[in-house]
C-alpha cells in the first residue's frame, strides 16, 4: 500500500524539487487513488525538507481518513497553526456570529436637526403644544426613543411618526398665533368668551382631533385630515378675522 501511495504522489513530487522554506508546512491530498476503497489520504510533510528524499527513504507518515459516505460526517478541517492556531470550523463560527450581529441604525441627521430647530422655536415662544414639557425635555425624550430603536425599520417608522406629530403641533402653534393676534385686535371677543379664550382655542383643537379619532381608520389618514383642517382654519382666521365662521364655536358664544 505504501508503494501505491508513492506512485500516486509521484507527479506532484516531480514538480516539487526545491527545499521548502522554514516555518512552512504542506498538506498533500490524494483522493480515490487506492482501489478498491475510497480514501482521503493526507501526507504531512515537515518544514525545511526535500519532498523526494522523504518519500524515497520512507520517512513520512500517512493518515487515512474514511470518506464522507463511510463516516457520515463532513470533511475534516486541518488545524492551521501557522495562521494563528484557528481552525476553519472556528472561523466559520466567527463568520456566523458576525452575520448575527445587528446592523447599525443610520439616523436621518438632516430631519432630526430640522425637528430640533423647530422645537426650539416653539419652546422660545412658550408654546402650549409641547405637552407642558420643560425646555429641552420634549426633544430629549424623542431623541432617546430614536437612539433606542433596535432596527433601521423601527427607526424609520418612529422618526416619520415623530416628525408628522411635530408638524401637527407646529401647525397648531401657527393657528394659535393667528388667533392671539385676532384677540389683540378685538378685545371684546375675549370678554364674551365662555371662559379663558386661550383655553377655549386649545379645547376646540382637541375636540376636532377627538372627532377624527372617533371616525377610526388609519392613523396616518387621520393625521393628514388634521393637518388639512388646521391649514384651512389658519387661512380662515387670517382672512375673516373676527367674522370667521369658527369664532363662535371656538369661544362658545353660539
Amino acid at each position: 500500500m505504501f508503494n501505491e501511495l508513492i506512485q500516486a504522489a509521484e507527479p506532484f513530487l516531480n514538480a516539487a524539487q526545491e527545499t521548502l522554506p522554514e516555518n512552512a508546512s504542506v498538506e498533500v491530498e490524494v483522493f480515490n487513488q487506492l482501489p478498491p476503497i475510497e480514501v482521503d489520504t493526507r501526507l504531512v510533510v515537515p518544514a525545511n525538507t526535500n519532498l523526494r528524499n522523504i518519500v524515497r527513504t520512507g520517512t513520512i507518515s500517512f493518515s487515512v481518513a474514511p470518506t464522507t459516505e463511510e463516516s457520515g460526517q463532513g470533511p475534516l478541517f486541518a488545524q492551521r497553526e501557522d495562521w494563528g492556531g484557528q481552525s476553519e470550523s472556528t472561523e466559520d463560527s466567527f463568520e456566523v456570529g458576525v452575520l448575527l450581529e445587528p446592523w447599525p441604525v443610520n439616523h436621518n441627521v438632516g430631519l432630526e436637526s430640522s425637528m430640533i430647530n423647530q422645537i426650539r422655536a416653539m419652546e422660545n415662544a412658550n408654546s402650549p403644544f409641547l405637552l407642558d414639557k420643560e425646555k429641552r425635555v420634549y426633544w430629549s425624550e424623542i431623541k432617546e426613543a430614536l437612539d433606542n430603536c433596535s432596527s433601521q425599520k423601527d427607526y424609520n417608522r418612529f422618526v416619520e411618526f415623530a416628525n408628522r406629530d411635530h408638524q401637527i403641533r407646529e401647525r397648531k402653534q401657527d393657528t394659535y398665533g393667528i388667533f392671539e393676534e385676532m384677540l389683540a385686535q378685538n378685545p371684546t371677543l375675549a370678554e364674551n368668551a365662555a371662559y379663558n379664550p386661550h383655553e377655549c382655542f386649545i379645547d376646540f383643537l382637541n375636540e376636532m382631533r377627538e372627532e377624527l379619532d372617533e371616525e377610526g381608520g388609519d392613523v396616518l389618514v387621520r393625521d393628514q385630515k388634521e393637518m388639512a383642517f388646521l391649514h384651512g382654519l389658519g387661512q380662515d382666521l387670517r382672512r375673516a378675522g373676527s367674522n370667521s365662521s369658527y369664532i363662535k364655536r371656538i369661544l362658545g358664544t353660539g
